[in-house]
């Protein structure tokens, strides 16, 4: 069997270039917008060719941020919506918001959570209770 009909051959090779591909986007998105901030980020990625020649590949790169208006940034900066959601854990009330774009192949997500302030999650729930009783939200 040549190295080009191996399908374990052709995952390692897929892979190397998928991990090349997510890296160049990184490096675009980062020099094209210096302004953008992260808390932390991870790389990942996948390949897997089959012996009649199919493939799958996917890369994604995904980053965390602080607060919900580095997560408008990023989406910004990657051409997407972020969509927002509030909930609440141990009687505090947070927002969090995510955005994800697909650059030259690559999936990017962002997230980042806020803590409402007092008021905002005291509107947050009345607006919670009127949805639950049947009114508007």
């Amino acid at each position: 069997m040549s190295e080009t009909t191996n399908p374990l051959l052709n995952a390692v090779t897929h892979m190397e270039s998928t991990a090349f591909r997510a890296g160049q986007v990184a490096r675009r998105v980062l020099t094209e917008h210096p302004h953008l901030t992260m808390r932390n980020a991870s790389a990942g990625l996948y390949a897997f060719a089959y012996q009649d020649g199919e493939l799958d590949t996917q890369a994604e790169l995904t980053v965390r941020v602080d607060g919900t208006d580095q997560v408008a940034a990023w989406a910004q900066a990657l051409a997407s919506e972020p969509e927002a959601k509030t909930q609440e854990t141990d009687g505090h009330a947070y927002e969090t918001s995510v955005c994800m774009a697909t650059v030259d192949g690559v999936a990017v997500q962002v997230s980042g959570a806020r803590r409402l302030t007092d008021e905002e999650a005291a509107a947050w729930r009345t607006r919670q209770a009127a949805a639950a009783e049947g009114g508007e939200g």
